[in-house]
Order: structure tokens, then C-alpha cells, then sequence
């Protein structure tokens, strides 16, 4: 493809929808080789392209035990010596979560806040529905197998009200076959326990991308009305926040970089947005609210495109840039004493790039975007529905962007002189003279990985200011004043050259995590 060919075609491409997501905007404001094959793990292999069975969901009362998280394949890379047809096929899988270890009683867990599904009107190629109002199976399969290839412990679903409000709530979980609905002691239906071909079993929890972004909601609002309801779903107020807390939500605001801190100021959120995939290529949202050239990124990108040996699962990489005017308003709003937890939201659709890559699987497959990046949470062993909403109200959450490697080993904590601990999200009397320790990750599955950077942060009107910084394997470093203080690792992935094609991208340090603050008061 010639470059004048490939610049029109990446255009016109950047300009359809809000990019790669399929997003909306807001309108509200402004360890080891891998299998020897992946031909049997390949969804443009495996996806089945007719309709699924939709019995009537599984009804049997459910606990919340933790799902079962077996698998088989809990690696990332081949890594073995390259060869002269070019660098041996990244996993499309996610490894296992198992691999990541427990800390201080807590297991770290993975899973996706901001995920479109067929209850989506803009899903699915547009065609979330198909005539007589009949579910996209098909849509939704590929869905299904997105979430069961790349590991997801769990998904907050996020779909519109457009459809979700007139949707009946247990087709919200989305529950088919083998699948089970887990319900809390007043028999609500709080979600679905799915079940992935080899016996994985990730929890699917409802919400929405309405005017707020509730997630894990336990039942509708009740209205007079379908229509009613999806107004009220719509409504940006602190009574509409209450409300939707009171169905168990954990309220979020998503595409942060609409908003102001004054208006997300007296709303009475949980959390929102830090970093939203559609962002970085949507050319009007770079260049309005990112500050950067529209196009910026086409170079960088090409070569995932066009048949150039780049891996095209990592082209996130292309054209990721860091949602500053997103962390200023969350660094504003937690010095100022609000308790807030950072997400960062793939918003998936499967609905704007339906070409094929070089790996034969269309660009915006949901696999491909889920593989992006994830959330982190840290819950019990045994956790189940309220103890995911528990963590991500809490805090108890990271953003890891593992595009660049599952980064196994890292954490951040506050230590006190007397051996007392606190996680992410806690607040800590600066009276227990607390440190605070970052400890550097790995990326799973590489023989070693590049040269990283730990930074902690002291958020600030504005936008935070590095306090400590160093890149030695962990950082300690004792605060003596008052402040909301979060943790950063950013990465040079030196360990990626193979898979980059021609790029320069494995000699440019990337952000690889963006850890929630811990309050000292």
C-alpha cells in the first residue's frame, strides 16, 4: 500500500465513528513458551458465525464463590529464536490471573469497565438486533469469545440506554447455555457466572453508558415506562448518582476529557475515566482535547496495517497517548479530599473497522480490544459480585496496559513504622509515619523486560507532581505532609522490538500502569 494510499485510507477510516471503539461521545459535558499452535485458538478460526442457542437462562440460585479460573494456557509470548519468516505469533490470549499471585491476602483479578455488548444500539457493526427484533447471536458470540480468550475475571458491561432500557434485566447478563445467574438474598439477579469453552468462568455484571456510567447495577430504576426510564438513565445529576447507588452501582463517569472538574465536582462519583481507548484516534478529540496532531499517529501505525512483521495485537501502541486533561481533573478533584477511583475504559463495540489485519481477524475485533488493557482489583480469594464492586468503590484498583506485558509482581502500598499495611484506596494518618512502596512489575512471559521508571505522584490542582522517582527495581519513600499520593510505572519495551515491525515504539517509554491513590491524612 503507498503511503499517499495508506494516509487516505487511515483518514477517512479515523473520521468513521469515533475511531477503533466505535465510541460515543459524551453529550452530557463537555511465564513461558506458549502452545506449539494457535491455529485452534485463532477467534477469526473459532468464531461461529450463526445463531446461538437462547434458551431461557439458567435460574439456579447462585453463591458468590469465586469462579473457576482454570486453564491450561497461562502464558503469554513464544519466545523463542526468531527465524528468517519473521517473530514467532504473539498469544491472542491473556494469561490467567492465577499467575499474578496474592498479596497481604488479597489476589489481584482482571476485567474490562466500559464494554459494549448486542444490548448496545451502536454494537455490532450497528446490527445489535436483526429483524424482528431478534438478538445478533453471532455478534454476541464473538463477544462471549473475547472475554474467554483474553482472561477476563470480569466485565462490567456498559451498554446504552437506547436499548438497555428497554431491555428486561436478566437479558442483560447476557446468560446462554452452560452459563449461570448468581442472585443475592433478595433473589435479584446480580450476575452471570459465564461459562468459556475450557471451563473458565468470568462474572458478567450489568450497567450502563447512560448519561452517568453505573456499573454493576443489581436491577433497573423503576419507571412508568420504558421511555421514562431511559430518560431518567440519561439524567447528569447528584439525585440520579444517589439513586443509581442505591441499586448497588458503583457510579463512574466515562470520555473524562468532555468534562470539567467543576462539573464533575458536586456529582458524587465513585470514580471515572483516566484513559479512554477512542481518544487516541479519534483526529478531533487529539487535537481539541489531547493537544496533539489529528493524525499524528499514521506513521506508527502503518506497519501493523500493511504486512511489515508488526504484531498487529500490539497496534495500541501506534497511536496511544496518555489522557492528560483526564488525570488533571482526577489529580483536582483528590487533593481536594474527594475519594475517587481512576478507570480506564476500552469501549468496546465491534462496529467501525470490519477489514481483515495480517492475522486475518478484523481490526476492532472484541478479542483485540479486550487484549488492549484491563482493569486490576484486588479482592479475596473468594470473591464474588460485591466484593468486585467493593474493590473498584474502594480503590483497590490499577490500570495495566498490557499491550506492553502482563506485568506480574507489582504493587503499591503504605507501610507503617509498627508493621501496619494499607492498599490502594485506604486512608493512612501521616501520624503512623507511613512509606510508601511501589515494587517494579515483570511482563509475564518474556525473558526479561525493559528498562522501567517508578514514580509516585502528589495530586495537585491542576494536575499531580512527582515527589519520588527511580528506576531501580522498587521505591520507598515517606511522605511528611497530607496529600493524596498515587503510583505510576512507565516502561521502554525494549522486550517488544521483535513483534514492532518497523517502528521505533520499543525505544519510547509508554505508561504500563497507573496505580489509585493512597490518602495520607
Amino acid at each position: 500500500m503507498t503511503r499517499t494510499r495508506w494516509t487516505h485510507t487511515l483518514g477517512a477510516i479515523a473520521l468513521v465513528a469515533l475511531g477503533l471503539t466505535g465510541a460515543c461521545g459524551s453529550s452530557n459535558g463537555g511465564d513461558g513458551a506458549q502452545d506449539a499452535s494457535l491455529e485452534d485458538t485463532s477467534p477469526s478460526d473459532t468464531a461461529d458465525t450463526s445463531p446461538s442457542d437462547t434458551a431461557s437462562p439458567d435460574t439456579t440460585e447462585g453463591d458468590t464463590e469465586t469462579p473457576d479460573t482454570t486453564t491450561s494456557d497461562t502464558t503469554e509470548p513464544d519466545t523463542g529464536e526468531l527465524d528468517a519468516g519473521g517473530p514467532p505469533a504473539l498469544n491472542p490470549r491473556l494469561p490467567d490471573t492465577t499467575a499474578l499471585g496474592e498479596r497481604r491476602g488479597l489476589r489481584v483479578v482482571r476485567g474490562l469497565i466500559h464494554s459494549h455488548s448486542i444490548h448496545s444500539h451502536d454494537a455490532c457493526d450497528g446490527m445489535p438486533r436483526l429483524e424482528g427484533d431478534v438478538f445478533n447471536e453471532a455478534c454476541n458470540e464473538d463477544w462471549r469469545e473475547g472475554v474467554c480468550l483474553t482472561r477476563q475475571d470480569f466485565i462490567f458491561n456498559t451498554d446504552h440506554e437506547e436499548l438497555a432500557a428497554f431491555t428486561e434485566w436478566e437479558d442483560l447478563l447476557l446468560v446462554r447455555g452452560d452459563d449461570e445467574v448468581l442472585r443475592d438474598a433478595e433473589q435479584r439477579a446480580v450476575a452471570n457466572r459465564l461459562a468459556c469453552p475450557d471451563g473458565f468462568r468470568p462474572l458478567i455484571l450489568p450497567g450502563g453508558e447512560f448519561g452517568m456510567m453505573p456499573v454493576g447495577m443489581v436491577e433497573h430504576l423503576e419507571a412508568e415506562s420504558d421511555e421514562a426510564r431511559s430518560a431518567m438513565y440519561d439524567e447528569v445529576t447528584p439525585e440520579r448518582a444517589a439513586s443509581l447507588k442505591e441499586l448497588g452501582a458503583v457510579v463512574l463517569q466515562a470520555h473524562t476529557e468532555f468534562w470539567t472538574a467543576d462539573a464533575l465536582r458536586p456529582l458524587g462519583l465513585d470514580g471515572f475515566e483516566i484513559y479512554n481507548l477512542h481518544a487516541n484516534i479519534d483526529p478531533r478529540i487529539r487535537e481539541d482535547q489531547l493537544g496533539l496532531d489529528g493524525l499524528g499517529f499514521i506513521d506508527e501505525l502503518a506497519p501493523f496495517v500493511e504486512r511489515d512483521n508488526a504484531t498487529p495485537d500490539l497496534a495500541l501502541l501506534g497511536f496511544f497517548a496518555e489522557n492528560q486533561p483526564a488525570l488533571e481533573i482526577f489529580d483536582t478533584l483528590v487533593a481536594e479530599g474527594q475519594h475517587l477511583t481512576g478507570t480506564a475504559g476500552t469501549d468496546s463495540h465491534q462496529n467501525s473497522l470490519p477489514f481483515l489485519l495480517p492475522d486475518d481477524e478484523r481490526a476492532d475485533s472484541f478479542r483485540r480490544m479486550m487484549r488492549f488493557f484491563s482493569n486490576h482489583l484486588l479482592v479475596p480469594s473468594d470473591y464474588g459480585p460485591d466484593d468486585l464492586r467493593d474493590a473498584l468503590r474502594l480503590g483497590r484498583a490499577y490500570v495495566a496496559f498490557e499491550t506492553l506485558g502482563t506485568p506480574t509482581g507489582f504493587d503499591f502500598l503504605a507501610e507503617g513504622d509498627d508493621g501496619a499495611t494499607w492498599e490502594m484506596g485506604d486512608r493512612v494518618p501521616l501520624s503512623a509515619s507511613p512509606t510508601l512502596r511501589v515494587v517494579a512489575p515483570e511482563a509475564l512471559g518474556y525473558p526479561e523486560t525493559g528498562p522501567v521508571t517508578l514514580r509516585i505522584i502528589k495530586a495537585r490542582a491542576g494536575g499531580g507532581v512527582e515527589v519520588a522517582a527511580t528506576g531501580e527495581g522498587a521505591l520507598e519513600w515517606a511522605p511528611q505532609e497530607a496529600g493524596a499520593y498515587r503510583a505510576e510505572i512507565r516502561v521502554v519495551p525494549s522486550h517488544l522490538e521483535p513483534w514492532l515491525g518497523a517502528t521505533s515504539l520499543s525505544e519510547r517509554e509508554f505508561v504500563w500502569i497507573y496505580a489509585n491513590p493512597i490518602y495520607v491524612e
